[in-house]
């Protein structure tokens, strides 16, 4: 129960990071208000059901019930604010807040950030591709710059997966860190599923946007979507029961 918790928290705390700097890409005379309502939308979703988790599964953390209140309220006003300023402050916010829930550790606290940023690009991609429906003349610079960002946060976390697996499976064969039948099997889907699947989908995802053929790039980003959320979770899963980074 407490892992089923802590992986909850990791991608709510993640998902609302994550989504938020991305609306700099955009111009909200070009997308409308919508378009910021609905991210805005996905962040307070989030926060409320980590305050929510706060409350109902209490694990020893409960000093930070006020100050997550303290980030929906600043949450709360950003979609309301007609100021991009809202855009720096709300992911800083989060970013600080997290900061201490992972109790000041650099190397937890660097490996949620770039789960949060591999999460964050491809849900707002996929979310921004819904307004190329209506709004057919919109620029496809915020989802080639988000594409590109996907392909650097997910190099990193391509090497740190490889430097992690030595603790797991050595070059001798030998399995380590109590690692049994399911755990290998969850190893090799978080390597093919996590990041396999999503490079190949990236690619072709790549040629859609560069083609403009946006409903179809779209179709692909729904696809990552999935792929982004099973793989994260196995990666999660791993620091959170065998203390590696995968």
């Amino acid at each position: 129960m407490d892992n089923v918790k802590e992986i909850a928290q990791f991608f709510l705390l993640a998902l609302s990071l994550g989504v938020s700097p991305f609306v700099l890409l955009v111009q909200r005379k070009d997308t409308g208000d919508g378009f910021f309502r609905l991210i805005y939308s996905v962040i307070l979703s989030c926060i409320v059901l980590f305050i929510l988790s706060l409350y109902f599964l209490p694990d020893g953390k409960n000093a930070f019930f006020a100050p997550s209140l303290a980030m929906l309220v600043l949450c709360f006003f950003a979609p309301l604010s007609k100021n991009r300023l809202y855009a720096v402050i709300v992911p800083a916010g989060i970013a600080y807040f997290s900061y201490y829930w992972f109790d000041r550790a650099f190397w937890p606290y660097l490996y949620f950030l770039s789960s949060s940023f591999l999460l964050g690009t491809v849900t707002f991609s996929m979310l921004l591709g819904h307004w190329y429906l209506v709004t057919p003349k919109l620029t496809t610079r915020p989802l080639v710059i988000s594409m590109k960002f996907f392909w650097a946060v997910i190099s990193m976390k391509l090497i740190g997966f490889f430097f992690e697996m030595s603790k797991v499976i050595p070059m001798s064969g030998e399995v380590k860190a109590g690692l049994g039948s399911f755990d290998l099997i969850l190893f090799t889907m978080r390597f093919l599923w996590g990041y396999g699947i999503l490079l190949l989908l990236s690619y072709f995802g790549w040629k859609l946007i560069k083609m403009r053929s946006l409903q179809s790039a779209t179709g692909i980003l729904y696809v990552m979507v999935f792929f982004v959320l099973v793989g994260e979770m196995m990666g999660v899963y791993f620091y959170y029961t065998k203390g590696v980074y995968l």
